[in-house]
Order: C-alpha cells, then structure tokens, then sequence
C-alpha cells in the first residue's frame, strides 16, 4: 500500500483501505462518474493483495438504483407531462406550442421542490397568494381577463403537480427530484432490498447536498457504518465568511463524528503559482489556451477546464499538433455538427414557409439551405455555384413547391426538394423520409468521408428515430415548429465522445467534471462574472423572496456551490492559469469573475506569493506580450486625413473612443474601414438587441417629435399597448430566426420588458418634474472644425433630444448596464487624458452636446445615458465636478481638446499605439 497519496482520492482510498472494512460489504459514493472512474484507480494503485473492490456508484446511479425508479429524459418527460396539463387546465389549455415554451421551466421548480422536499400544499397556497396580492388592483376595480387567467394558472400548479407524481409513482418513473424524494422517503425498505449486504458507506467529495441526500445521510449513520469525506483548504473553510467553504462548515457541526475534512493547504504553499490573463474575445481565449498548452512538456496532471463550454470547438481548433494524447470527456456536441446545422436551414426554411400565405419557401432560406456545407450529402455539388447564382438571379421573393421543383430540375437531387423540402406534408411524414434518408446517407461512405461527422449523423438519425417515438401520437396534430423545437431538445446533450487513457493524456472537461480531481497545472478559460459564478441567471416560477422562505436554493447559494469548485480544484495545483474575455458589447464589458478579485486581494497580495496578471494583446503569437504600434508613414497619415475630411465621413463619438482605447484600432476600424469579423446569427446578437429595441423607442416617439404640446403622462402610458407590435417590426428587421424558440423567446420578452419599465419611469418623471417636448430623435449631426488649416469633419447621432423650459437634454438609451459613476468627470480635461480609462460613456454623451452645441445654438444643454437594463438609475446626467448642465465653457474647451487630439492625429511623429491593456481585435 502506497504511503504517500498526493491526490485527494489517493488520501481517501488510503483511509478506506487502512480501516480493513469489507470490502463487498462496503459502498463508496462520489459526485460524478468521472471520479468513480479515477476513484476505482486510486484503490487499485494502493492494493498490495488480491481483494474484493468496493461498490463505487455516482450519487444519481446510487438513488436510481435504491429507488428502481427511471430518470426520463426531458423530451419525455414534457411529453408524460402534456396529458395532465390538457386535463387540468382544460379550456385554459394552450396550444402545444405555447405549452413548450414554459413547461421546461416549471419542471425544472417541481424537480427542485422535491429534491428539497418542500411541502407541496404550503408552497402552492403561498404562491397563489402572493401573485393573488400582486395582481390586486389598489383602486378596487375589477381584474381584467388577463389577471383572472394569470391567477388560475397558479391555481392548477398544485392539482397539475400531484396528478403527474401519482402517475410517476404507479409507473415507477420521474424526473430526478421525485426520484431522490421516494428514495429518502422510502430508504429503509428500499435498502434491505437492493443493497441488502451493505454496512458501510463513504460519501466522497461532497460539498451541497440537497434536503433528500441530507436525510440519507441521517438515514445511514443511524443504521450503517456512514463516513462523510470532504475535500477542503483552511483558506476558504476557517474563513467564515468565505462562501465557498458555506455548506461544509455546517456539515462538520451537523455531523461532526462521522466527518473527515482532508485538509489540502495547497494556498499555504509557497511554491504555488497563479496567473491570469485578460484576453478579448473566445477566439483569443482559445487562442491563447493553445498556446500555453504548446509551450508545456509534459502534460500527464495537466487539465483544460473550460468554465463555458461552448468554448470546445474553438479551442480544439487551437490546440497545436504536438498535443495529441487528450482525453475531452466533453464530447464533440451534436448541436455544433455541420449535419445538425444543416437540419436546422432545412426546418427553418419549412417553419418560414408555414408562416407565409401559400406554403412559400423564401429564397433566403433556400440560400441558406444549399450554400450549406453539408448539402454536398444530399446534391451535387457541382451545380451548387449555378444554382446560387440562378437564385439570386431570379430576383423573386420565395417559390411556392411545385415553382421550386420546376426551377431547379436537373441541377439537384429531386427527391430531396420533393420530399425534404416541401411544406405541403404532414411533419410526421417529414420525420419519417428525412430519418431514412439521413439513415441512407450516414452508410454511404461516398457521400461521407469524414468520420467524425459520419458518427454525427449517426447520431442525429438516432435523435430523429427518438423523437418520431416521442411523438408517436402526435405527429400528424404538431407543426413544423413544434418538431423543430422537439428536434432541439432531444438532440441537447448529444455528444460524441472522444476518450484516450483517462489518466494519463491531457484532461480538457467542464467545470463540474473536476469534482474530487486534482491536477498539477490548471488552465481554466472564461473565468468571467455571468460564467463562474453565473449569478442570477436561470429562469423559475418561483420568485426569490419565496425561494427564501421555503428554503430552497437561490443564485446566493448556488454562487456559492460555484465557489466551492472553483477553488477546489486550485487547491492542489502547483500552477494555476486563468483566462478571462475582456471584449466588451453593447450590453456593457465583460468582467473578470469575482473570484479573481478575491484571490488576488486575500491570496495574491499577500507576502511574496508567486501572482501574475495581465491582459495579452498579440497579433500572431498570443504568447508574445509586448506594446505594439503602426509607424504614420505617408500612406498611413493619407488615410487617417482622408477619413477626416471627406464629405462623408468624419470623426464621431464611437471613433474618438476607439482613439482613447487603442489608436491602433481605431485606425484599422475608421481609417481603413476594416470591419470586426460577425459570426452568422443563429440567436439574437447584442447589436441585434441594442438595435431593435432603440428603433423600437424611436417609432413609438415619433409622433410627438416637433409637435409643439408638451409630453404629458397619459401620452407615454398609452404608448404600451404598441409596445409589442413595434418590438416585433423592428426586431424582424434584422433578425430572420424564430424569436419564440429558446434563447430568442427569452431576450424578446426582456426587451418587452425593458421598454414596457422605461415607459413606466419616463411617465412618472412627467408626473413628478418638469415637462418637456421631443425636439429630435436618430438624427445625424454634423459640423465642422478647422485644425491648422485642415477642415475636420465630425458627425454623431443622439438618440433623442428633449426641450424643457431652461434648457435641453440629450438622451442616449443603452441597453446594457450603466452607472453613475461612469458619467461623473472632475473636468473636461478627463476626457482626454490617456492615463484616465473608463471615461467612453461621459465622452460619448459630452461629444452629441457639443454637437449639438454647435449645429443648433443651444447654450445650456444637459446629456446623459437611461440605462434600460438598470432602468431604476432614472436619467444618468454627465457632471463635471458638481455640475450636471453644459455650458459655454465646456463646450469651448471640449473644442479645444479635440482639435489638440485631432492635431496628435495627424502628427508624424506619434505613432498609433496598441496599449498593453488593449488586446488585437479580430478582423476579417
């Protein structure tokens, strides 16, 4: 037997081992199967004789297996569902449609409520009250339909929640929370059963049980041998306010006899060195990661940790041939193959056809179908090029089928237009031609000589026999978006996975996977607020102040799960790298995550601890940290000069920030006219967002610009009823993808949300302060300066401009998150001093005044920034110093200043500096 274990399986299975229990008596439980896995090798490495090995389950098999119960998959469980929701909503049922939209959402709260076993009529009771107080008229009025219908929904939670559970009793099935209900409930007779030569148990690695797994505990250590082992650091766990040691620091009260903390203090390690770097983008987070992995020798204790993991692809795509033996437990996803984006152009193009009049395909979407990758399965490729162009040649709008069929005979495969893309059959019918044919083609290795995409189309022709099982019944009643959102969510956590000798190649997993694992290096990418923790994210029926009440967990505690495996899996690392994105988006920057704030205040401040951060900035090597910088040749000064003077250009807010950041971009961006690389938009982008929803401000506004009435309270309110209709124009504008679906469903019903709260506060500012009239929405300024000689052009574009009776005020509406703080300057000079960042949104807002200073006279003016995301902020004016109203002076040294940068410009001599805390943009 090994006597120096360094991991802390090694340091669990050297205890184990040292009691002498039996070991076909003995049961050990981990989190995840993964450790099960590395768990059975510590035991096996530290046998000195031929001996029984102990049962080692996951937590879930164990439950699972105790409880004889089957853990359905969510496709299945929505359709188990859907019955008893017809039942008990009756006429108030909504279409499936609809019914999809939600359901998920409130299976997930009814898994949670039992998994903490909360009593179900309570919890029921308190919620019908609580949302029956909220919709209480406070003048006494009469509910609208729409509130009688919104409290009836809360009235079904309960009788919908026990219907479903009896079903999943009588058929021995369920989500996962009934499941762990009936094996806490049920535990003594479910033992003698299934586990009857049990007598001793080990729960491993443990951190936050819920209340089902917390009276399992009480269970085993009433009747069995039960040891608890945790895995911990005296860094965070004596620290008692440090979050990530919360739940173990009551475990070791609650059960403090039967606990072992192994206590790793691998933060009191002198040796132990941690770095982080801010890079932009996941590209340049993928980049970099490859990079650090290349420069690395050996890599056996290595582990790539991706806290999002939809950063797979691109860091694979990185990653340097000399790394070749990788374990990825996470699997290649089936929703990020070419076959499942292909399907996606397919269904998409039917579900558009369904919404148009006479079952029409659009050519935008037959552009996308066979401009596809991976049409070459299914036509010829060869004529693909002459199809394209006879499309868009054809200048029409969409084709009904048979105008399709006629146009492209002879140029492709028929019966894929006859059959896969025809609108006029059944879904069912669909499904069913396009799994034999994708079957057809997944055995064609002709058509298919890629092998891990022929392993995806395997799967996915799996995924389409599942869901025609799934909805065996209903096949012929959905539509082609129904089945495209069941398509969804059966193939969700599809995976082809891609293993190596699990414990010695370089190990790349998600967060969760690195539960009871250690590593001697560790490299974690997008260590960023909103990843790791994920903070408030999540959706539920279930408010927080309820949630707090019935004790169930909130984003509070699950920040503080995250905690937890985040710096335990540092622990034991000798060198630890963190790669954060630093790229910043209409909806704010993205930040570093908070936990590596806290480290490096408690941890990397402190004495000569081994602490390096920066933020990587490359061109070709992202290894290579250096200032870099473009010499003002003729050729570059010419085209700095031509941007500033042409007619139809000039220097506006968003380039003159571009300047203070990085005058090297600014001069690929503005002066050069290079673009930032888009990515196609499956879902609805930032820009996407921030677009709609100020255009939808703008056409709801309209009618009242430069009408001479002032605005009154009444005039914004009755603007909420067109609120929808407005967004959704808007929206479609420059989004073609289903906004009811997913992701799309959630960020439309926030931009509702964020107009429909905008509205409420600029009517209650009218009804508290002074009126005023909307002089100028969206409209672009210009002007002109003269710098030695030079005439400088320079435009901008406010997005609204009010009159009050003593002055103007400018208004710029961001949809991301704004503060105060960002608009308060202690003098114009700020904003045009290099050294002072962080200083764009004060800088934006003081540019439209002096624009409009200039091209309409206006001498007191105030700007500032509605924050729609903290709308609660109210209207967040610029002040410099004290003062929040511009006047004559501002202006006049504002003038001053740009013309002074504007001069630098043009200097020679001043080359344009890529600063180290800037980082290359990506262009195309």
């Amino acid at each position: 037997m090994r006597n120096d274990p360094r991991t802390f399986l090694d340091e669990v299975a050297h205890n184990i081992l040292r009691q002498n229990q039996k070991m076909e008596n003995t049961l050990v439980m981990l989190p995840s199967r993964r450790a099960c896995f590395f768990f059975e090798e510590a035991v096996k490495d530290q046998l000195t004789k031929i001996s029984w090995l102990p049962q080692i389950m996951s937590v879930e098999d164990f439950v699972e297996r105790l409880s004889n119960f089957r853990n359905l998959p969510t496709p299945e469980l929505i359709l188990e569902t859907y019955p008893f929701y017809r039942e008990v909503f009756g006429n108030e049922s909504e279409t499936f449609r609809d019914y999809l939209n939600w359901i998920t959402i409130m299976l997930a709260d009814f898994n949670e409520v039992d998994a903490y076993k909360i009593e179900i009529k309570k919890l029921f009771e308190y919620l019908r009250d609580e949302r029956a107080l909220k919709s209480w008229n406070i003048d006494g009025s009469e509910m609208t339909d729409f509130q009688k219908r919104y409290l009836d929904f809360w009235e079904h939670l309960e009788p919908l929640y026990k219907k479903l559970t009896a079903h999943f009793e009588k058929h021995k099935m369920g989500y996962q929370g009934f499941i762990y209900r009936q094996a806490a409930e049920h535990v003594s007779c479910m033992m003698s059963n299934r586990f009857p030569l049990i007598q001793n148990i080990h729960w491993v690695g443990f951190n936050a049980l819920n209340t089902c797994e917390e009276e399992l505990v009480d269970y085993f250590i009433e009747h069995l041998d039960c040891q608890l082992h945790f895995d911990v650091d005296p860094y965070y766990l004596e620290n008692q306010k440090h979050e990530a040691g919360r739940f173990i620091r009551n475990y070791l009260k609650r059960w403090p006899q039967q606990s072992e903390p192994y206590s790793a203090n691998g933060f009191s390690n002198p040796q132990k060195e941690i770095e982080t770097f801010g890079v932009s983008g996941k590209v340049g987070m993928a980049k970099v990661a490859g990079a650090l992995l290349g420069k690395e020798g050996k890599r056996k204790n290595t582990a790539l940790v991706l806290a999002d993991e939809n950063l797979l692809n691109p860091v694979l795509s990185s990653l340097p041939q000399s790394v070749d033996n990788i374990n990825i437990t996470l699997g290649y996803s089936l929703q990020t193959s070419l076959t499942y984006s292909f399907t996606e152009s397919v269904l998409n193009a039917l579900v558009n056809a369904k919404r148009a009049s006479k079952n029409t395909l659009f050519t935008e979407d037959l552009l996308s179908v066979y401009a596809h990758p991976a049409f070459h399965y299914f036509g010829d490729q060869s004529t693909v090029s002459e199809k394209l162009g006879k499309l868009r040649e054809s200048q029409k709008v969409a084709f009904t089928h048979t105008e399709l069929l006629q146009f492209e005979k002879g140029l492709f495969d028929e019966p894929f237009t006859k059959k896969i893309l025809n609108p006029n059959q059944s879904p069912g019918s669909w499904l069913n031609y396009a799994t034999n044919l994708l079957e057809r083609k997944a055995n064609d290795e002709n058509k298919v000589n890629d092998k891990l995409e022929q392993f995806h189309l395997e799967r996915l022709v799996e995924v389409l026999i599942r869901t025609a099982d799934y909805l065996e019944d209903l096949t012929d009643k959905i539509s082609f978006e129904e089945l495209w959102r069941f398509v969804i969510l059966s193939a969700q956590g599809e995976t082809i996975p891609i293993e190596g000798e699990k414990s010695d190649y370089l190990q790349l997993m998600g967060m969760l996977e690195t539960r009871c694992l250690d590593f001697d290096h560790l490299i974690m990418t997008s260590v960023n607020e909103g990843t790791l923790p994920a903070g408030k994210q999540g959706n539920s029926f279930i408010p927080f102040e309820v949630k707090r009440k019935f004790q169930l967990p909130t984003h509070i505690q699950k920040d503080a799960i995250f905690a937890y495996h985040f710096y335990r899996v540092l622990q034991r690392a000798k060198k630890v790298t963190l790669l954060y994105d630093t790229s910043v988006s209409d909806m704010g920057m993205n930040e570093e995550s908070r936990f590596i704030r806290q480290l490096e205040v408690e941890w990397g401040l402190e004495g000569n601890r081994k602490w390096n951060k920066q933020n990587i900035s490359f061109d070709r090597d992202p290894l290579e940290f250096q200032v870099n910088s473009i010499e003002k040749t003729d050729d570059v000064l010419g085209q700095i000069r031509d941007y500033l003077t042409s007619e139809n250009r000039g220097l506006s807010p968003s380039a003159l920030n571009k300047y203070f950041n990085s005058p090297a971009d600014f001069y690929f961006r503005h002066p050069l006219g290079i673009k930032e690389k888009n990515e196609l938009e499956k879902d609805i982008e930032v820009s996407t967002f921030g677009t709609a929803v100020h255009d939808a401000l703008e056409e709801l506004f309209k009618r009242f610009v430069d009408s001479k009435q002032l605005l009154k309270k009444d005039d914004v309110l009755a603007l909420k009823s067109e609120v929808r209709l407005a967004l959704t124009e808007k929206m479609k504008e420059s989004f073609k993808g289903d906004l009811n679906i997913g992701s799309n469903y959630l960020t439309f019903h926030a931009a509702l949300k964020m107009i429909d709260q905008f509205l409420e506060l600029q009517a209650n500012e009218l009804e508290d302060g002074d009126t005023f009239a909307i002089v100028g929405q969206e409209k672009k300024e210009r002007t002109t300066v003269f710098v030695d000689d030079v005439e400088i052009r320079l435009n901008g574009t406010a997005d609204r401009i009010d009159s009050f009776d003593t002055h103007h005020r400018i208004v710029d509406y961001k949809t991301g998150s704004v503060e105060q703080k960002e608009l308060v300057i202690g003098s114009i000079d700020d904003l045009f001093d290099f050294e002072k960042q962080g200083k764009d949104k004060a800088r934006q807002v003081m540019f439209y005044a002096w624009l409009v200073h200039k091209t309409k006279g206006y001498e007191q003016i105030e700007s500032g920034i509605y924050s729609l995301k903290k709308i609660s902020g109210g209207f967040l004016k610029l002040k410099v110093g004290r003062e929040s109203i511009l006047q004559k002076e501002h202006f006049e040294r504002f003038e001053e200043l740009l013309k002074n940068t504007i001069r630098e410009m043009l200097n020679p001599d001043k080359e344009l500096i890529q600063p180290e805390t800037s980082s290359w943009t990506l262009y195309e």
